[in-house]
């Protein structure tokens, strides 16, 4: 599971660096971030539970779907929804987000 998941969000870095190029207005900083945060929970997936597992993977579905509650590659703040899914996630996991 988490290599799929692990190419879900390879595959979204490359998108959204692509739509970098004719949106300068994406924070591509804060992409960058979630996506680090998501890739070291993955790194680790075997340890968590099944429920932790399955948070994880609700997170990445949200994190690359563009179209969610503000559109990823449309709005300069379509990164916002995305960075409060992934801090939720990581206070149930009982961690924090790096400092920036």
């Amino acid at each position: 599971m988490s290599d799929v998941l692990l190419q879900q969000l390879y595959d979204y870095r490359a998108s959204v660096r692509e739509a970098a190029r004719i949106n300068p207005f994406l924070d591509l900083d804060e992409c960058e971030r979630i996506i680090e945060v998501m890739l070291d929970l993955l790194a680790k997936w075997d340890e968590f539970t099944a429920h932790e597992q399955e948070a994880i993977r609700s997170t990445v579905a949200y994190v690359v779907a563009t179209d969610d509650e503000e559109h990823d590659l449309r709005s300069p703040i379509g990164f916002v929804d995305d960075a409060e899914r992934v801090d939720e996630l990581l206070a149930a996991l009982g961690q924090t987000r790096p400092e920036r």
